[in-house]
């Protein structure tokens, strides 16, 4: 079953694989609950919180300062910014014309772009998907950080989750990159500070289930463990599609509007 299991959250994925052997620690903090899980020296940060469509605004603010204040410790983890001038790239991963796909695109349209001003400046890229320009998202990352050399890249993305329960009521932050298009089981080079030669900071908020994963998880409750040839046949061929809510639009509007504040925020105050 383990073969149909797609989710970018690190706390899924220490769940469903135990010999990761990640160390955890949980918070509850106003109604937030904040699980922080480290993997390989490599730490992911995950607000587990109600549906973000709906927060107050009360609610709304509060998890922004909190998110905010998370990615500032992790600019800090990452690189000491202690010179003058300091520069960073918000990069919205994704399609921008699929709904659950767009959160990085519309996010990076709200992110506050500046240009040395009081001595930081804030450039943003929206790489767009190979099957629209033939170029692959970290060939684009990569050319834009070798022209403006900044300290850190923040990459924004529509994540997948393993459980329903967490669909658009997760915000994930995490040091360990991030795979584009990992939620269909794809294989495509890894955006992180490896391969970009700059500090990644990836932040994203699950925003679908791929249907085989979800297919699994009911035949676990339902006590299957062992899958027949017509069961894999049948997850085989549902393993491309994802299952969204169905106020998608509405939803990636809030999330993006939340991530491009927590973002401006923490930048701001840094």
């Amino acid at each position: 079953m383990k073969k149909y299991i797609f989710t970018d959250l690190a706390c899924e994925n220490t769940e469903y694989n135990q010999e990761y052997r990640a160390k955890k620690s949980e918070e509850l903090m106003h109604g937030v609950t904040v699980q922080r899980v480290v993997y390989k020296l490599k730490e992911s940060t995950c607000f587990f919180t109600n549906n973000i469509t709906y927060l107050s605004d009360d609610e709304f603010f509060y998890l922004t300062a909190l998110i905010a204040e998370e990615i500032k410790k992790f600019f800090y983890k990452q690189k000491p910014l202690t010179k003058t001038n300091k520069s960073f790239i918000v990069v919205g991963i994704g399609n921008p014309d699929i709904s659950s796909d767009s959160l990085g695109p519309k996010t990076v349209r709200s992110v506050s772009v500046k240009s040395n001003e009081n001595e930081i400046s804030v450039f943003s890229v929206i790489p767009d998907i190979f099957a629209n320009t033939g170029l692959s998202t970290c060939e684009v990352i990569k050319s834009y950080v070798k022209y403006f050399k900044p300290d850190i890249v923040l990459a924004v993305d529509s994540l997948c989750a393993m459980d329903i329960k967490r669909l658009c009521s997760t915000v994930q932050i995490s040091e360990d990159g991030i795979s584009p298009g990992s939620g269909y089981g794809r294989k495509v080079e890894r955006i992180d500070s490896e391969t970009i030669g700059v500090p990644v900071i990836a932040i994203g908020i699950p925003m679908a289930v791929n249907s085989a994963t979800l297919a699994v998880e009911l035949l676990k409750k339902m006590g299957i463990s062992k899958l027949g040839a017509d069961i894999t046949d049948t997850l085989e061929k549902r393993r491309g599609y994802l299952v969204t809510p169905a106020n998608i639009e509405l939803t990636v509007r809030q999330a993006s509007f939340l991530i491009a504040k927590s973002i401006d925020l923490a930048i701001q105050t840094l």
